[in-house]
C-alpha cells in the first residue's frame, strides 16, 4: 500500500504489464488464468507419476506450489486494482492469451 492507504496505481506494481499499452486489469486476469492452467497441468502430471516415479512427482508438486504462489500474487493484484476502482480500459490492448482460445471461458457445468 502507499502512504495514503491505497494500493499502487496501475503500472507501478511489480506484477503490472511492462507494456503500458496493455490493460493492467486484464493483464492480472490473464496471468491468474495462466497460473491456474499450469496448476492443472502440474497436478495431472503429479497424479500420473506419484506411484512409479515419486521423485518426479515431487518435482511436479514444487512446480504446482510455484504456480500457486503466482496465482495468489496475481489475484491479489487484481483485487487491489478493482478495490481501488480501476476497470478495464477499452482504449488499451487486451493480452493476447486472454482472447485466444475461448475454451477456458466455457462453464464445464453447462456443457
Amino acid at each position: 500500500m502507499t502512504k495514503e492507504g491505497r494500493f499502487l496505481p496501475p503500472g507501478e506494481h511489480k506484477n503490472d504489464p511492462w507494456n503500458k499499452e496493455i490493460d493492467p486489469v486484464l493483464w492480472a486476469l490473464d496471468k491468474l488464468k495462466t497460473d491456474l492452467l499450469w496448476m492443472s497441468e502440474f497436478h495431472a502430471t503429479y497424479l500420473a507419476r506419484r506411484e512409479n516415479s515419486p521423485e518426479e512427482a515431487e518435482k511436479e508438486l514444487r512446480r504446482f506450489k510455484h504456480a500457486e504462489d503466482g496465482a495468489w500474487d496475481h489475484i491479489r493484484r487484481l483485487a487491489q486494482l478493482i478495490l481501488d476502482g480501476h476497470t478495464v480500459d477499452a482504449s488499451k490492448k487486451v493480452p493476447q492469451d486472454l482472447t485466444g482460445d475461448p475454451y477456458w471461458l466455457s462453464d464445464p457445468d453447462e456443457a
